[in-house]
């Protein structure tokens, strides 16, 4: 019987826990972790808080930094049977080794009980990220004190992070005082009073006077003034999603998959700006460890069959969603413990993000990761460190 299950690009990394959280930590010896009771949350009704209990043995953390795609992830398990948190993830801004850090990215939520929630930032070229309880702290100092659950420094290799130009101080010019110059008191000059000349009386000759002729004045012509047209700026938003299919009486595990399943890939590009975008593009190279099923791929576009699948929208509309789908076939021997595959999205007036998805292996078929599987067992507390480098 075939048994699909989804799996969306920003869920699949809260699901690649799932089986790790349910077998290590059933029943295990409490993590330690700080007193967290005045952090409790009263967001969710169903949550209570009685004011009991060890608080210490109620939450269980994950940190994990993915520098390729330059985000960080918090995975926080609850293991309380009624009280809430609130739970956070922060990235910080490290330009200068001896300058306090800058606020950069966060992520809250609240954790009802017996129940996970992931928390994902991004990242700048280097920087610490903190995964703690209660608010998130904006302004230095950094400082989460007891409410701090995992942190971690980073440095994303080849990173180059944006040049800020200092803006300049002005200067003040001074004007100078204007000097005052002495008027100087004119002197009276005597003018001689003129001898009177006797005029002979001439004899008037009448002469017609000329009627004027009015000139018409010229009407100004005012010319418009030419009002300028805002280009709109294209917006974007990119996705991918995730089905698995399995044959047999198991249902596949979210963000797990096993030799032979059926993997059907779905990327959508959606036009959320005010004006088209041109040549819109998406790109999605088969997975390693996979095998393309023939005849698979489909788009609402114009679509080029081969490695990469290549499909091709113009233009696509304001409000439009352009969306390439294609399904792959697990090998049967998977040479690495993850199933990675980018789609490369971009257009002639913008560059969209371009999505990427992580499926791990589970080549034994327990739902639980390889890549878990294959690490040392140690005890709390516990981050991942290899995951996403």
């Amino acid at each position: 019987m075939r048994k699909p299950v989804i799996v969306s690009r920003r869920a699949t990394p809260l699901f690649l826990f799932l089986g790790l959280l349910l077998s290590l930590y059933a029943g295990s010896a409490a993590a330690s972790v700080p007193e967290l009771s005045s952090h409790l949350s009263a967001v969710n009704q169903d949550c209570s808080d009685d004011g009991t209990g060890d608080h210490q043995s109620d939450l269980v953390s994950f940190l994990w930094i993915a520098p390729l795609q330059r985000v960080a992830y918090g995975v926080i398990y609850n293991r309380s049977e009624s009280r809430c948190y609130d739970a956070g993830l922060a990235s910080y801004e490290r330009q200068d080794p001896s300058a306090p850090p800058v606020f950069f990215d966060s992520d809250t939520s609240v954790v009802p009980p017996r129940r996970f929630r992931l928390l994902r930032v991004d990242l700048a070229c280097s920087g610490d990220v903190h995964l703690f309880v209660g608010p998130v702290i904006v302004t230095p100092p950094i400082d989460y004190g007891d409410r701090l659950l995992r942190t971690r420094s980073y440095t994303i290799p080849g990173c180059e992070p944006p040049v800020r130009t200092p803006t300049p101080t002005p200067t003040d010019t001074l004007t100078p005082t204007p000097t005052e110059t002495a008027t100087p008191t004119p002197t009276n000059t005597l003018t001689p009073t003129p001898t009177e000349t006797t005029t002979p009386t001439s004899t008037g000759t009448v002469t017609s006077t000329p009627t004027d002729t009015s000139t018409p004045t010229p009407t100004d012509t005012l010319t418009p003034t030419p009002t300028d047209t805002a280009t709109p700026t294209p917006q974007a938003v990119t996705d991918k999603g995730a089905v698995v299919f399995r044959d047999g009486p198991t249902t596949p595990v979210p963000g797990l998959v096993q030799p032979g399943d059926r993997v059907v890939y779905t990327v959508w590009l959606t036009n959320t700006g005010a004006s088209s975008i041109v040549q819109a593009r998406i790109s999605d190279a088969i997975p390693n460890d996979t095998t393309y099923l023939p005849g698979s791929a489909s788009s609402n576009g114009s679509l080029t069959i081969g490695n990469p699948l290549v499909a091709v929208k113009n233009p696509l509309l304001r409000g439009e969603v352009f969306t390439l789908t294609f399904t792959v076939i697990v090998n049967q021997a998977p040479q690495d413990l993850r199933i990675v595959n980018l789609a490369v999205v971009d257009a002639l007036n913008i560059d969209p993000p371009d999505p990427t998805l992580i499926l791990l292996v589970d080549a034994d078929g327990n739902g639980i990761p390889d890549i878990i599987e294959g690490a040392s067992r140690i005890y709390l507390p516990i981050v991942l460190r290899a995951l996403g480098d």
